[in-house]
């Protein structure tokens, strides 16, 4: 008996219809962590270009929140990716040196991640704050729009 445990879901735009591509790019990630789908991420100052889980209170440069997790992916500790639970590679073994992520879009809150570290925050769409992604175009944290991005 086969047993998939790789979670192929996968973030969507509120409105993916107004896109002809969508707005992601490819991202490397920081070591031996595990990073849900809808996850917000920030870029570490030390390693430009490596980006590791939003936390409104890091001082690492995680906490400028800029980017969202596409789909759920875990590292190891040289920063492979695997589109996994854990970094042993993906169905088959497969390994990347990036994982997508969204820069601009419409997203529904409720896809997004709301507890733990990488989640959506106050701070995060406080327009007021230089650590804010977007802004919330309605309803609240836990059940609205947000727009990332310009």
């Amino acid at each position: 008996m086969l047993i998939n445990n790789y979670d192929m879901r996968m973030l969507q735009p509120a409105f993916p219809g107004l896109y002809l591509v969508l707005p992601e790019i490819a991202v490397r990630l920081a070591p031996s962590t595990v990073y849900p789908m809808g996850c917000l991420l920030g870029e570490i100052t030390a390693t430009p270009g490596v980006y590791g889980l939003y936390v409104a209170a890091n001082t690492d440069g995680t906490q400028n929140a800029k980017l969202l997790m596409h789909r759920a992916c875990s590292t190891d500790a040289v920063s492979n990716v695997s589109f996994a639970p854990v970094a042993n590679g993906g169905e088959w073994g497969q390994v990347s040196q990036t994982a997508p992520a969204y820069f601009d879009g419409v997203f529904r809150t409720l896809d997004l991640l709301q507890t733990g570290p990488g989640a959506l925050d106050a701070t995060a769409v406080l327009k007021t704050d230089v650590r804010h992604i977007g802004l919330m175009l309605q309803g609240t944290l836990a059940n609205g729009l947000i727009k990332i991005g310009n």
